[in-house]
């Protein structure tokens, strides 16, 4: 009977193990000219869903901070652990560069991510102001560029 409970344990723990792993994910940053970005903070943010969202900025809270963070190394190339199964996004941010998101998506496995490049900020200052001149707190921004084929 206890070589029988041994063997059911075992391949229990073999079975689920696999769940229990931190999904690794790697990848690599560059600049527009598809240069290597050493030095690039690369951070692992969590995505709540649209109740969690609400639920937090109800009760007057911020979203979510990084959950794991990394720092590219001479070859832009960082490497993260998922710390749970979930939603998340990645940021890369580094001085004098744009950030860059990248996600959501849902890793359950190791995955490699697709590289993310940073452009170089120029240093736009942008202030939204309603038609009485008054500026919008809390205003989001969102700016995008087609692709030049």
């Amino acid at each position: 009977m206890p070589r029988k409970l041994m063997s059911a344990a075992l391949l229990h723990l073999v079975a689920v193990a696999p769940a229990l792993a931190q999904p690794v994910l790697t990848g690599a940053v560059q600049g527009t000219r598809y240069e290597p970005l050493p030095g690039v903070r690369v951070e692992l943010v969590p995505v709540p869903g649209n109740f969690e969202s609400g639920r937090l900025r109800l009760e007057g809270r911020d979203l979510p901070g990084p959950r794991a963070t990394a720092t590219t190394d001479g070859q832009g190339r960082f490497r993260l652990e998922a710390p749970e199964a979930r939603a998340w996004k990645l940021v890369a941010r580094a001085a004098g560069r744009v950030p860059m998101e990248l996600g959501p998506f849902l890793p359950l496995e190791a995955e490699e991510l697709p590289a993310v490049q940073l452009s170089p900020d120029a240093g736009a200052r942008i202030r939204v102001v309603a038609e009485d001149g008054q500026t919008v707190p809390g205003a989001w921004v969102v700016a995008s560029a087609k692709a030049v084929s």
